[in-house]
């Protein structure tokens, strides 16, 4: 999201893209030497990390973008590009090496991460042409930064237990569904105020419970849950409890 000719500065949005599409290349590679290396190896941790840190670049080169004024084509289409890279395919390489590449494996277990990759690209085409035919509130469909958080996290939080590959299978497929399904998922921008509230209270809640009781494979799941399940009940009922909102919004 960058690359405008009013600013000097303009160059930097384009920059910080650049980043998170060299992170998300240095993660793929980092994948494969924890495949040929075996599951003990910390790669796989190394890969998990360079997504989780693309994540903040993604925020940070639209925000340079707005501020320097310097948004252009050309940086819509690199940040498409750097998304299709980092968020999804090196997630979906991450799923394969470290979960499903076993030996006599279903074919479901080896297609999924393909799923997981041509729904992430076809996710990032949507967007792209929705955003040209007019701004609405939230995203239709998982963004691909939160589903790529998802399957970062999942190594991170599994890493010293055993996960069934069918099940990892399974939930890569429901997130490369929640990716392409037609249901609008909240976006921070735009929230009305007595949504930011809510949001802060569940934010609290899920921190302190958390830090009590948490352990990283619980952490994992609730945010897994909220992450794929809210915009099924948000956006459908926000009409219904938020002040000035209209059915269809």
């Amino acid at each position: 999201m960058s690359a405008g000719r009013g600013s000097p500065l303009a160059w930097l949005p384009n920059a910080v893209t650049s980043g998170n599409l060299l992170l998300g290349f240095f993660s793929i590679l980092a994948s494969l030497r924890g495949l040929r290396a075996g599951a003990a190896s910390g790669d796989f941790a190394v890969a998990c990390w360079l997504i989780l840190w693309a994540t903040l670049g993604d925020v940070l080169d639209g925000k340079l973008a707005k501020l320097l004024h310097a948004g252009s084509e050309f940086g819509m289409y690199l940040d498409t590009f750097a998304d299709a890279v980092t968020f999804g395919m090196a997630p979906a390489v991450l799923l394969y090496a470290a979960f499903l590449a076993r030996p006599g494996g279903s074919p479901f277990q080896a297609l999924a991460p393909l799923a997981y990759f041509l729904a992430a690209c076809f996710r990032l085409a949507r967007y792209n042409v929705q955003t040209q035919s007019g701004p609405r509130f939230g995203f239709v469909g998982v963004p691909t930064p939160t589903a790529a958080i998802i399957a970062a996290t999942l190594y991170l939080s599994a890493a010293r237990i055993a996960v069934a590959p069918e099940g990892v299978a399974a939930l890569t497929a429901l997130v490369a569904l929640s990716m392409v399904s037609p249901f609008r998922y909240p976006a921070l921008k735009g929230l009305k105020g007595r949504e930011i509230g809510v949001v802060l209270v569940l934010l609290a809640a899920t921190v302190g419970g958390a830090l009590r009781w948490g352990t990283p494979p619980t952490v994992f799941v609730l945010f897994t849950t909220f992450a794929l399940g809210w915009g099924l009940l948000w956006v459908p009922s926000r009409h219904l409890w938020v002040p000035g909102v209209r059915p269809g919004d």
